[in-house]
């Protein structure tokens, strides 16, 4: 029992260098944080063989702890299996929701257990916050890259769950969008999840999003569209940020088709190269021109029906020798190619 309501939450020292944990601590102390559950994920640590016990890690986090004056809640340590465990007793490893077994590596909680098929072994109590992220190293290189893109007049368009982690999983040490933030102009300060069968809607748009919903602090950006209902209602779910000549545009949630295409139909409008015959969408546009200087269209119909256009240009099509006039009828034959000049 306590005297007062306890402040903290899920501490991994374990995960990070001597350094983070000195400053962990000192931000502790000035937030007033005293309680740290720990050893969420040291079974791997303190038992790294059947027979084998080692509690020096774990020792010295609640040493360093008691030190500082901190109260802790000390964890089973079940969230991360030890391998010699997995590979011995495959059955210990999740089962997701629909019935796959997961291979070691990926955390336990809140698998799908099969009827019947449940292993011999006691069932942890599902935890609510996965390990802390180690840091990553190489920011900014492909982040760079990208601002060239934009500072140069082009557009960058990234969209939810970006900017997190490096090529090698490694979180960023900072706000999400992590390296892209100076670019996207944005700071995500939240999300939230929902079912499938959820739908949010996003009214400038005409469109719904669904599964994941960040909500976007600006930094310079301007919203393009916001989410319609719920605690973020009103808050950017697209955003448009200028940097230098161009600009990058960030989609904070899985929009649908309507809504995609009509993000992706501005930019490109933006930098007229919207296609002409763009109101078809199994037909494919691309232009190439030859060493010569001779432009010449290719027109894709992916669909298993005769696409029916409206010719653009006065042009000849080089595989059939067939004329036509602008503004006449050109028909694809299904799953057809034209190649105009």
């Amino acid at each position: 029992m306590t005297h007062k309501i306890r402040y903290g939450g899920d501490y991994d020292p374990e995960q990070w260098p001597q350094e983070v944990r000195d400053e962990d601590h000192r931000l502790f102390t000035r937030a007033g944080i005293d309680t740290l559950t720990v050893g969420v994920f040291t079974w791997s640590l303190t038992q790294p063989a059947q027979d084998t016990y080692d509690f020096t890690i774990l020792d010295g986090i609640l040493d360093r702890a008691a030190a500082e004056g901190r109260q802790v809640c000390l964890a089973a340590g079940t969230a991360a299996l030890p391998p010699w465990l997995a590979k011995r007793h495959s059955e210990v490893n999740r089962t997701d929701f629909e019935g796959r077994r997961h291979r070691y590596g990926q955390r336990r909680p809140r698998g799908r257990r099969r009827p019947g098929r449940d292993p011999p072994v006691r069932r942890p109590h599902p935890l609510r916050r996965g390990p802390r992220p180690r840091p990553a190293h190489g920011q900014g290189d492909l982040a760079s890259r990208l601002e060239v893109v934009a500072a140069r007049g082009g557009t960058v368009l990234t969209t939810f769950l970006s900017g997190r982690v490096d090529e090698h999983d490694r979180a960023f040490l900072t706000d999400v969008p992590g390296p892209l933030a100076p670019l996207m102009g944005i700071r995500v300060d939240e999300w939230d999840a929902r079912p499938p069968e959820f739908t949010q809607t996003v009214p400038e748009l005409g469109a719904k999003a669904r599964l994941v919903f960040e909500v976007v602090l600006p930094r310079g950006a301007e919203p393009v569209a916001t989410y319609g209902t719920d605690f973020y209602a009103g808050t950017p779910a697209v955003t448009r940020n200028r940097f230098g000549s161009g600009e990058a545009w960030y989609v904070a949630t899985a929009l649908d088709q309507p809504g995609v295409d009509q993000v992706v139909h501005r930019i490109l409008t933006g930098h007229d190269l919207l296609g002409p015959h763009a109101d078809h969408p199994a037909v494919e546009t691309a232009t190439r021109v030859a060493p010569d200087g001779t432009r010449l269209l290719f027109l894709l119909n992916h669909a298993p029906e005769p696409a029916r256009l409206t010719a653009h240009v006065t042009a000849t099509d080089l595989l059939t020798g067939k004329r036509v006039e602008q503004g006449e009828p050109l028909v694809l034959d299904p799953l057809g190619v034209a190649l105009l000049q």
